[in-house]
């Protein structure tokens, strides 16, 4: 059997994140898998971070005999999760407003997001690091590519049934999951056999009259579409024959072009001057 490039290379095993970079930001998959650019941190997946962090602890029942005490608005000002999110953005010298913003709500969210999670049944496990395979067919031979991918909590109720919710901060409820959503927890859907659902967890305006502001909690079901193992399928499959048209860097950066317009792609300081060392603009 042929070796595969991806092997080949050392760009095994998958993940999520992976084929989604691909399929929406090439130049930074380019980036990352061929000039070693690190996965530039933000303060917003600091708050992410420290939520998953508060919910773990609250489900596994260590802020049972905690006393809170409140400020003149009603919130919660002396919970752990806020110490937690202090230290993560301290160490990451993370500063200014955006900071003290995102700060604000975290133990109402905890909350919510454990009250929301309690209805599912029983904590199983918790930040769990999977491995498994997806049989992808290239030129008429079926090879076994593997991934791998962390999930966040296995639920399981009275009647034994058992649920993955992955949470996702947020300062905005979606209507639907994305795409990346999707395929990440159509994969591990196929790790698991196990259904897979989205928390959304968010801080802001409950109900308008009267106004009224506090947690949000939004839970969007993912189906197992076939669709979505498709194209995760093809994108494998797209990967593999990008590098096997060449491997070398200094041609890929010929092939694949950043566009200077999408924001999200370079909106940290390092991966913009990388793109310059690279690129030229």
């Amino acid at each position: 059997m042929q070796k595969l490039k991806l092997e080949e290379l050392g760009l095994l095993p998958l993940s999520a994140s992976h084929l989604n970079r691909f399929i929406t930001e090439r130049p930074v998959w380019l980036m990352k898998k061929f000039w070693n650019l690190k996965t530039a941190y933000n303060v917003n997946m600091m708050r992410g971070h420290a939520l998953e962090w508060g919910v773990e602890e609250k489900l596994k029942g260590k802020f049972q005999n905690l006393r809170h005490t409140i400020d003149q608005k009603g919130k919660i000002i002396n919970h752990p999760v806020l110490q937690y999110y202090d230290k993560l953005v301290r160490d990451n010298d993370f500063v200014g407003d955006k900071v003290t913003k995102l700060r604000t709500g975290l133990p109402e969210m905890v909350n919510a997001a454990v009250d929301k999670l309690n209805e599912y049944g029983t904590l199983i496990s918790a930040q769990d690091w999977l491995k498994f395979s997806v049989d992808v067919e290239i030129d008429g031979t079926v090879h076994k590519i593997p991934f791998t991918g962390r999930t966040d909590f296995f639920m399981e109720s009275k009647e034994g049934v058992r649920t993955l919710v992955d949470t996702k901060c947020t300062s905005k409820m979606p209507s639907n999951a994305s795409y990346g959503n999707k395929l990440q927890q159509v994969l591990y859907q196929r790790a698991t056999n196990f259904s897979t659902d989205l928390l959304y967890v968010g801080w802001g305006v409950v109900s308008e009259k009267p106004r009224v502001i506090g947690p949000k909690i939004k839970v969007i079901p993912i189906e197992n579409d076939p669709k979505v193992m498709l194209r995760i399928q093809q994108t494998i499959i797209a990967m593999e024959k990008l590098l096997r048209i060449s491997d070398d860097r200094e041609i890929l950066k010929q092939i694949i072009i950043p566009n200077p317009d999408d924001f999200m792609s370079w909106n940290d300081d390092e991966t913009y001057r990388l793109r310059k060392e690279i690129w030229g603009w």
